[in-house]
């Protein structure tokens, strides 16, 4: 389903109504999962992949996102007309160079927590603004509104 000339409005996750239509959509951070990934380096290592559960009317999907990729959106949507980084109220998260998080529920709870604040404010930024969010390819492509689910 490609919703191209479609204008589509985020509603936090406590104010969405799948009765609204496919106009309207909301996210959620449901999980995170340890996997083994390959690196660039060619080593096999574990990496933390957040589950994220988009709404959109009545349809449902889930997409898999590493912290990395949450961060690719945070720094290209200064590229978009949407700059999250003006509003500081809820920061970014910093990145963790200590691997042993990886095993520890508390941390990566905690990190799930921000990475979804961040995206509310990301989202609630987009719809406030009028900016037509099918026009942020950046966002799109992150919660694949685009494709056919």
């Amino acid at each position: 389903m490609s919703n191209t000339g479609t204008s589509l409005l985020y509603f936090p996750i406590k104010q969405f109504s799948p009765r609204f239509g496919n106009c309207f959509f909301t996210v959620e951070i449901i999980s995170f999962t340890r996997k083994k990934a390959t690196t660039r380096s060619c080593c096999v290592s574990d990496v933390i992949f957040y589950e994220v559960e988009v709404k959109r009317g009545r349809m449902a999907w889930r997409v898999f996102r590493r912290y990395s990729e949450f961060a690719s959106l945070f720094e290209s949507l200064d590229k978009e007309d949407i700059s999250p980084a003006s509003n500081p109220a809820v920061p970014f998260p910093r990145k963790s160079f200590y691997r042993t998080y990886l095993h520890d529920p508390v941390f990566l709870e905690l990190r799930k927590n921000q990475l979804e604040a961040v995206l509310d404010r990301i989202l609630t930024a987009a719809s406030t603004r009028s900016v037509a969010i099918t026009h942020c390819t950046a966002i799109t492509s992150f919660l694949e509104l685009n494709e056919t689910h």
